[in-house]
């Protein structure tokens, strides 16, 4: 199946009074430069042929960033951090709400000088909550 598309792709490549620049031309010229790792999407059963995921994660983004205000470029860095980790909460079956209130009192309680290695455990992939 994959040869009869890439005979295909090397027929539209190859057909002649195609303008060069053609947006079919320039799709089949990329799908050709990258043929080599497209058969690995099939071999392997990791990669996902769709992205709904990110579809969905994106449609979250758009609808919240529409009631915020950022305010600067600064802000908007704050905002693009904290949507990053709420994503990651969501993606690893964690309570957003839980997640922020619990590392933002672990952080108050921490001294200045904690060790950066300390804050990895922070992330959503690792978090656990702590026992109060």
């Amino acid at each position: 199946m994959l040869e009869k598309i890439r005979m295909r792709l090397t027929a539209v490549k190859n057909r002649i009074g195609v303008p060069p620049d053609d947006p079919l031309l320039a799709a089949t010229e990329h799908a050709l430069k990258q043929w080599d790792e497209i058969p690995r999407i099939f071999a392997s059963p990791t990669y996902r042929l769709d992205n709904n995921e990110v579809e969905r994660i994106n449609r979250y983004i758009s609808l919240t960033r529409r009631r915020l205000t950022i305010g600067s470029h600064s802000g908007a860095e704050v905002a693009a951090l904290y949507h990053s980790l709420a994503i990651t909460c969501h993606q690893c079956g964690v309570n957003v709400f839980d997640y922020f209130c619990d590392i933002i009192d672990r952080c108050a309680a921490w001294p200045p000088n904690t060790p950066i290695e300390k804050y990895r455990d922070l992330l959503p992939d690792r978090w656990r909550p702590s026992q109060k």
